[in-house]
Protein backbone atom coordinates (compact mmCIF):
# COMPACT_ATOMS: atom_id res chain seq x y z
CA UNK A 1 0.00 0.00 0.00
CA UNK A 2 1.26 3.42 -0.97
CA UNK A 3 2.51 6.45 1.42
CA UNK A 4 -0.93 8.34 -0.77
CA UNK A 5 -3.42 5.04 0.23
CA UNK A 6 -2.39 5.37 3.63
CA UNK A 7 -2.96 9.15 4.42
CA UNK A 8 -6.46 8.23 2.43
CA UNK A 9 -7.53 5.18 4.62
CA UNK A 10 -6.31 7.56 8.06
CA UNK A 11 -8.43 10.18 6.73
CA UNK A 12 -11.38 7.92 5.69
CA UNK A 13 -11.12 6.34 9.61
CA UNK A 14 -10.99 9.88 10.90
CA UNK A 15 -13.79 11.01 9.43
CA UNK A 16 -16.31 8.19 10.52
CA UNK A 17 -14.54 8.56 14.13
CA UNK A 18 -15.40 12.26 14.00
CA UNK A 19 -19.02 11.95 13.05
CA UNK A 20 -19.45 8.42 15.36
CA UNK A 21 -18.16 10.96 18.16
CA UNK A 22 -20.71 14.15 17.23
CA UNK A 23 -23.57 11.09 16.89
CA UNK A 24 -22.84 9.91 20.38
CA UNK A 25 -22.69 13.28 21.24
CA UNK A 26 -25.66 14.98 20.72
CA UNK A 27 -27.61 11.43 22.56
CA UNK A 28 -25.55 12.37 25.61
CA UNK A 29 -26.79 15.75 25.47
CA UNK A 30 -30.19 14.26 24.75
CA UNK A 31 -29.80 12.07 28.12
CA UNK A 32 -28.74 15.16 30.12
CA UNK A 33 -31.82 16.77 28.93
CA UNK A 34 -33.87 14.07 30.13
CA UNK A 35 -32.30 13.19 33.90
CA UNK A 36 -32.11 16.92 34.72
CA UNK A 37 -36.08 17.74 33.74
CA UNK A 38 -38.06 14.06 33.89
CA UNK A 39 -39.04 14.59 37.94
CA UNK A 40 -41.28 17.63 36.61
CA UNK A 41 -41.61 16.68 33.19
CA UNK A 42 -43.03 13.27 32.26
CA UNK A 43 -43.27 13.48 28.62
CA UNK A 44 -39.48 13.90 28.70
CA UNK A 45 -38.73 10.20 27.99
CA UNK A 46 -40.98 11.04 25.05
CA UNK A 47 -38.93 13.09 23.84
CA UNK A 48 -35.48 11.38 24.37
CA UNK A 49 -37.09 8.50 22.54
CA UNK A 50 -38.14 10.64 19.79
CA UNK A 51 -34.41 12.12 19.43
CA UNK A 52 -32.28 8.24 19.48
CA UNK A 53 -35.35 7.17 16.26
CA UNK A 54 -34.55 10.55 14.39
CA UNK A 55 -31.12 9.13 14.86
CA UNK A 56 -31.68 5.89 13.64
CA UNK A 57 -33.85 7.19 10.91
CA UNK A 58 -31.09 9.36 9.58
CA UNK A 59 -28.68 6.69 9.81
CA UNK A 60 -30.47 4.42 8.24
CA UNK A 61 -32.06 6.49 5.26
CA UNK A 62 -29.68 9.99 4.63
CA UNK A 63 -29.40 13.28 6.53
CA UNK A 64 -31.85 14.44 3.84
CA UNK A 65 -34.64 12.45 5.20
CA UNK A 66 -33.60 12.44 9.18
CA UNK A 67 -33.21 16.13 8.17
CA UNK A 68 -37.52 16.38 7.23
CA UNK A 69 -38.12 13.52 9.88
CA UNK A 70 -36.75 16.25 12.17
CA UNK A 71 -38.86 18.70 10.74
CA UNK A 72 -41.96 16.39 11.34
CA UNK A 73 -40.90 16.10 15.11
CA UNK A 74 -40.02 19.32 15.92
CA UNK A 75 -43.60 20.54 14.02
CA UNK A 76 -45.82 17.93 16.00
CA UNK A 77 -43.80 19.15 19.53
CA UNK A 78 -44.21 22.60 19.13
CA UNK A 79 -47.68 22.15 18.29
CA UNK A 80 -48.31 20.06 22.06
CA UNK A 81 -46.27 23.04 23.21
CA UNK A 82 -48.81 25.42 22.07
CA UNK A 83 -52.00 23.23 22.68
CA UNK A 84 -50.46 22.98 26.65
CA UNK A 85 -49.73 26.65 26.89
CA UNK A 86 -53.30 28.15 24.41
CA UNK A 87 -55.75 25.01 25.13
CA UNK A 88 -55.20 23.02 28.30
CA UNK A 89 -53.56 26.43 30.27
CA UNK A 90 -50.85 24.53 31.74
CA UNK A 91 -47.91 26.48 32.42
CA UNK A 92 -46.14 23.89 34.04
CA UNK A 93 -45.28 21.83 31.22
CA UNK A 94 -43.62 24.76 29.97
CA UNK A 95 -40.08 25.55 30.81
CA UNK A 96 -36.74 26.91 28.92
CA UNK A 97 -35.83 23.10 28.57
CA UNK A 98 -37.99 22.79 25.64
CA UNK A 99 -36.10 25.27 23.18
CA UNK A 100 -33.28 22.49 23.58
CA UNK A 101 -35.37 19.96 22.15
CA UNK A 102 -36.30 22.38 19.29
CA UNK A 103 -31.99 21.85 18.27
CA UNK A 104 -31.44 18.65 19.49
CA UNK A 105 -34.56 16.85 17.23
CA UNK A 106 -32.90 18.08 13.98
CA UNK A 107 -29.25 17.73 15.32
CA UNK A 108 -30.16 13.29 15.77
CA UNK A 109 -31.64 13.50 12.65
CA UNK A 110 -28.34 15.25 10.70
CA UNK A 111 -25.95 13.39 12.75
CA UNK A 112 -27.75 10.22 11.83
CA UNK A 113 -27.84 10.58 8.25
CA UNK A 114 -23.87 12.12 8.17
CA UNK A 115 -22.74 8.82 9.83
CA UNK A 116 -25.28 6.84 7.78
CA UNK A 117 -23.81 8.38 4.26
CA UNK A 118 -20.76 7.72 5.23
CA UNK A 119 -20.86 4.51 6.20
CA UNK A 120 -22.99 4.11 2.92
CA UNK A 121 -20.20 5.24 0.97
CA UNK A 122 -17.48 3.45 2.31
CA UNK A 123 -19.81 0.25 1.76
CA UNK A 124 -20.14 1.21 -1.82
CA UNK A 125 -16.14 1.87 -1.94
CA UNK A 126 -15.04 -1.45 -0.99
CA UNK A 127 -17.86 -3.25 -3.25
CA UNK A 128 -16.69 -1.82 -6.19
CA UNK A 129 -12.81 -2.57 -4.70
CA UNK A 130 -14.17 -5.74 -4.96
CA UNK A 131 -15.85 -5.91 -7.79
CA UNK A 132 -12.77 -4.63 -9.67
CA UNK A 133 -10.40 -7.68 -8.11
CA UNK A 134 -13.28 -9.79 -9.50
CA UNK A 135 -13.00 -8.47 -12.53
CA UNK A 136 -9.15 -9.44 -12.46
CA UNK A 137 -9.86 -12.58 -11.17
CA UNK A 138 -11.13 -13.45 -14.74
CA UNK A 139 -8.20 -12.99 -15.98
CA UNK A 140 -5.07 -15.99 -15.36
CA UNK A 141 -2.51 -13.80 -13.81
CA UNK A 142 0.22 -16.07 -15.48
CA UNK A 143 -0.34 -16.13 -18.92
CA UNK A 144 -2.91 -13.25 -18.80
CA UNK A 145 -5.51 -15.20 -20.90
CA UNK A 146 -9.62 -15.63 -19.88
CA UNK A 147 -9.80 -17.53 -16.80
CA UNK A 148 -12.56 -20.48 -17.22
CA UNK A 149 -14.94 -18.39 -15.47
CA UNK A 150 -14.74 -15.94 -17.80
CA UNK A 151 -14.56 -18.67 -21.02
CA UNK A 152 -17.62 -19.95 -20.31
CA UNK A 153 -19.22 -16.66 -19.97
CA UNK A 154 -17.41 -15.29 -24.04
CA UNK A 155 -18.75 -18.80 -25.34
CA UNK A 156 -22.28 -18.43 -24.31
CA UNK A 157 -22.52 -14.98 -25.47
CA UNK A 158 -21.02 -15.80 -28.67
CA UNK A 159 -23.11 -18.62 -29.52
CA UNK A 160 -26.52 -15.94 -28.67
CA UNK A 161 -24.63 -13.92 -31.57
CA UNK A 162 -24.47 -16.39 -34.00
CA UNK A 163 -28.06 -17.46 -32.89
CA UNK A 164 -29.11 -14.02 -33.78
CA UNK A 165 -27.83 -13.94 -37.01
CA UNK A 166 -29.82 -17.19 -37.60
CA UNK A 167 -33.03 -15.25 -35.97
CA UNK A 168 -32.93 -12.39 -38.58
CA UNK A 169 -32.73 -14.35 -41.54
CA UNK A 170 -35.44 -16.72 -40.43
CA UNK A 171 -37.40 -13.44 -39.74
CA UNK A 172 -36.46 -12.57 -43.23
CA UNK A 173 -37.59 -15.33 -45.07
CA UNK A 174 -34.54 -17.02 -46.05
CA UNK A 175 -34.50 -20.31 -43.68
CA UNK A 176 -36.94 -22.43 -42.21
CA UNK A 177 -36.89 -24.19 -38.76
CA UNK A 178 -34.69 -24.12 -36.11
CA UNK A 179 -30.64 -22.89 -35.63
CA UNK A 180 -29.78 -26.02 -34.20
CA UNK A 181 -31.24 -28.31 -36.50
CA UNK A 182 -29.80 -26.13 -39.61
CA UNK A 183 -28.17 -28.32 -42.62
CA UNK A 184 -24.69 -27.21 -42.63
CA UNK A 185 -24.26 -26.18 -46.35
CA UNK A 186 -27.68 -23.83 -45.66
CA UNK A 187 -25.41 -21.95 -42.62
CA UNK A 188 -23.57 -18.58 -43.34
CA UNK A 189 -19.84 -18.49 -41.48
CA UNK A 190 -21.53 -16.28 -38.88
CA UNK A 191 -24.10 -18.55 -37.71
CA UNK A 192 -20.96 -20.97 -36.67
CA UNK A 193 -18.60 -21.44 -34.13
CA UNK A 194 -16.18 -23.35 -33.38
CA UNK A 195 -14.61 -24.39 -29.65
CA UNK A 196 -10.91 -25.41 -29.58
CA UNK A 197 -9.02 -27.14 -26.58
CA UNK A 198 -5.87 -28.21 -26.16
CA UNK A 199 -3.34 -29.25 -23.34
CA UNK A 200 0.20 -30.45 -22.71
CA UNK A 201 0.50 -34.43 -22.48
CA UNK A 202 2.54 -35.33 -19.73
CA UNK A 203 2.85 -32.34 -17.73
CA UNK A 204 2.81 -33.20 -14.53
CA UNK A 205 5.88 -35.39 -15.38
CA UNK A 206 7.67 -32.11 -16.80
CA UNK A 207 6.68 -30.20 -13.49
CA UNK A 208 8.27 -33.00 -11.28
CA UNK A 209 11.33 -33.14 -13.98
CA UNK A 210 12.36 -29.66 -14.57
CA UNK A 211 10.33 -27.80 -11.20
CA UNK A 212 7.49 -25.28 -11.19
CA UNK A 213 9.89 -21.95 -12.69
CA UNK A 214 10.19 -23.96 -16.26
CA UNK A 215 6.47 -25.04 -16.30
CA UNK A 216 5.32 -21.50 -15.71
CA UNK A 217 7.25 -19.81 -18.24
CA UNK A 218 6.19 -22.92 -20.48
CA UNK A 219 2.60 -21.69 -20.23
CA UNK A 220 3.62 -17.98 -20.48
CA UNK A 221 5.53 -19.29 -23.58
CA UNK A 222 2.14 -21.17 -24.90
CA UNK A 223 -0.11 -18.42 -24.41
CA UNK A 224 2.13 -15.68 -26.24
CA UNK A 225 2.60 -18.57 -29.63
CA UNK A 226 -1.48 -18.61 -29.07
CA UNK A 227 -1.85 -15.01 -29.47
CA UNK A 228 0.46 -15.17 -32.49
CA UNK A 229 -1.12 -18.21 -33.90
CA UNK A 230 -4.38 -16.86 -33.90
CA UNK A 231 -6.60 -13.87 -34.81
CA UNK A 232 -7.54 -10.93 -32.13
CA UNK A 233 -10.64 -11.66 -31.79
CA UNK A 234 -10.75 -15.22 -31.14
CA UNK A 235 -11.32 -15.79 -27.27
CA UNK A 236 -7.93 -17.50 -25.72
CA UNK A 237 -8.78 -18.63 -21.96
CA UNK A 238 -6.63 -21.26 -19.30
CA UNK A 239 -8.89 -23.55 -17.74
CA UNK A 240 -7.33 -26.14 -16.34
CA UNK A 241 -3.50 -25.94 -14.98
CA UNK A 242 -2.31 -27.08 -18.58
CA UNK A 243 -5.41 -26.68 -20.82
CA UNK A 244 -5.93 -24.31 -22.91
CA UNK A 245 -9.35 -23.07 -24.78
CA UNK A 246 -9.96 -20.68 -28.35
CA UNK A 247 -13.50 -19.66 -29.38
CA UNK A 248 -13.31 -19.39 -32.98
CA UNK A 249 -16.02 -17.31 -34.32
CA UNK A 250 -17.56 -17.47 -37.91
CA UNK A 251 -15.16 -20.49 -38.00
CA UNK A 252 -16.44 -23.99 -39.65
CA UNK A 253 -14.49 -27.19 -38.63
CA UNK A 254 -12.30 -27.14 -41.64
CA UNK A 255 -10.63 -23.93 -40.93
CA UNK A 256 -10.73 -24.55 -37.07
CA UNK A 257 -8.70 -27.62 -38.07
CA UNK A 258 -5.98 -24.85 -40.26
CA UNK A 259 -5.72 -23.22 -36.80
CA UNK A 260 -5.42 -26.39 -34.56
CA UNK A 261 -2.02 -27.36 -37.55
CA UNK A 262 -0.80 -23.60 -36.82
CA UNK A 263 -1.17 -23.76 -32.65
CA UNK A 264 0.41 -27.47 -32.84
CA UNK A 265 3.45 -26.01 -34.98
CA UNK A 266 4.08 -23.56 -33.15
CA UNK A 267 4.21 -25.14 -30.23
CA UNK A 268 6.00 -27.99 -31.19
CA UNK A 269 9.41 -27.33 -28.76
CA UNK A 270 10.15 -25.53 -25.88
CA UNK A 271 13.39 -24.20 -25.38
CA UNK A 272 14.25 -25.13 -21.68
CA UNK A 273 16.50 -23.06 -19.74
CA UNK A 274 19.51 -25.32 -18.35
CA UNK A 275 21.59 -22.71 -16.94
CA UNK A 276 21.96 -19.36 -17.43
CA UNK A 277 23.71 -19.40 -20.54
CA UNK A 278 22.47 -22.69 -21.90
CA UNK A 279 19.31 -23.63 -23.19
CA UNK A 280 17.93 -27.21 -24.38
CA UNK A 281 14.75 -28.06 -26.73
CA UNK A 282 11.96 -30.03 -25.23
CA UNK A 283 9.25 -31.48 -27.86
CA UNK A 284 6.15 -31.11 -26.57
CA UNK A 285 3.38 -33.33 -27.59
CA UNK A 286 0.00 -31.81 -27.92
CA UNK A 287 -3.38 -33.44 -27.41
CA UNK A 288 -6.46 -31.38 -29.53
CA UNK A 289 -10.39 -31.75 -28.91
CA UNK A 290 -12.36 -29.78 -30.89
CA UNK A 291 -16.89 -28.93 -31.59
CA UNK A 292 -18.61 -26.62 -33.61
CA UNK A 293 -21.91 -24.67 -32.86
CA UNK A 294 -24.78 -25.63 -33.42
CA UNK A 295 -24.27 -28.97 -34.81
CA UNK A 296 -22.56 -30.38 -32.21
CA UNK A 297 -23.78 -27.99 -28.81
CA UNK A 298 -25.64 -24.93 -28.97
CA UNK A 299 -24.86 -24.20 -25.38
CA UNK A 300 -21.69 -23.00 -23.89
CA UNK A 301 -21.38 -26.05 -21.71
CA UNK A 302 -22.58 -28.41 -24.42
CA UNK A 303 -19.83 -27.51 -26.79
CA UNK A 304 -17.78 -27.77 -24.18
CA UNK A 305 -18.19 -31.36 -23.33
CA UNK A 306 -18.24 -32.34 -26.86
CA UNK A 307 -14.67 -31.10 -27.43
CA UNK A 308 -13.47 -32.66 -24.40
CA UNK A 309 -14.77 -35.67 -25.11
CA UNK A 310 -12.66 -35.54 -28.80
CA UNK A 311 -9.73 -34.17 -26.32
CA UNK A 312 -9.77 -37.60 -24.44
CA UNK A 313 -9.57 -39.89 -27.35
CA UNK A 314 -6.80 -37.67 -28.95
CA UNK A 315 -3.25 -39.25 -28.13
CA UNK A 316 -1.39 -36.82 -29.25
Amino acid sequence: MTNQENLSERKEQRTLDLRFLCALLVLVIAQFVTLFSQPTRPFTYLWYALCVALLLIGYGRGRVFGLLMSLVAVFLFGSFNLYQFFVAHDVSQLSAVDALWFFLFPLCGFTGGLLGDHVRGLLHRYETVYGSMDEMMLADPLTGLESRKRFFFDLQEELERAKRHFIRRERAGEVTGSWEALPVEQMEINEVVTVMLFEIAHFAEFVTIYGEAESNRLLAMIAEALHQATRNSDRKARIDRARFAVILPETPPENARIVRDRVNEALETFRLQVRETRTRQVKLKLRFGMASAPQQGAVAEDLYWTAERELSFDLG
